[in-house]
């Protein structure tokens, strides 16, 4: 690390990214290098290691993306990027070279703001087709299950990440009403 120019991390949860950071990263990286983090966190996680970045006088950015391993593959990913104007002046052309979007959200933490309410307009917008798949194509329950099972996943990973607390019962289907069985086909 002493030598690098830029240092990119990707890890699994704010205490994982507070760790690195304050035990190997800061104490080790060279004056002027620029800081990347690509990791989906919660937003105290990414201010708390920004500022100690800050502090260091390193640049840094919290960059999470969207797009997944196609994305990554294509790479098409799109990043939300938190940090200053300068540190993001940096961090855009390397970001450029995996994503096709990069997004300055504002200050750090920002990134991370924003990818929580990707997230959040993802699980509401699979709440409602699964709504309207339960409403419309109550005899394919098959179909209606699995994804009835995708938004209780979704629901878990907010309410894990601290999101959304009890999102996952919120995003189960309501029971047929009056209504949504008149819709639904006869047999």
């Amino acid at each position: 690390m002493k030598g690098a120019e830029v240092i990119v991390t990707m890890l699994p949860a704010g205490k994982h990214v507070r760790e690195v950071y304050e035990k190997d990263v800061l104490p080790n990286v060279a004056k002027g290098a620029l800081l990347i983090d690509c990791s989906t966190i919660d937003v105290d996680s990414a201010r708390h290691v920004g500022a100690l970045a800050e502090k260091a006088g390193l640049e840094m950015v919290d960059a999470p993306v969207s797009g997944g391993v196609g994305g990554a593959t294509a790479g098409t990913l799109t990043f939300m990027v938190g940090g200053g104007d300068a540190a993001f002046a940096k961090a855009k052309p390397i970001l450029e070279k995996m994503g096709k979007n990069i997004v300055h959200a504002g200050a750090s933490g920002n990134g991370q703001a924003a990818k929580i309410c990707n997230n959040m307009i993802l699980g509401v917008s699979m709440n409602r087709r699964q709504r309207r798949l339960h409403a419309g194509q109550a005899a394919r329950a098959g179909c209606a299950e699995a994804v009835r099972r995708g938004l209780d996943l979704v629901g878990s990973v907010l309410v894990a990440h601290q999101l959304l607390p009890g999102a996952g019962a919120r995003c189960r289907p309501r029971r047929p009403t009056a209504t949504t069985r008149r819709a639904s086909p006869r047999r």
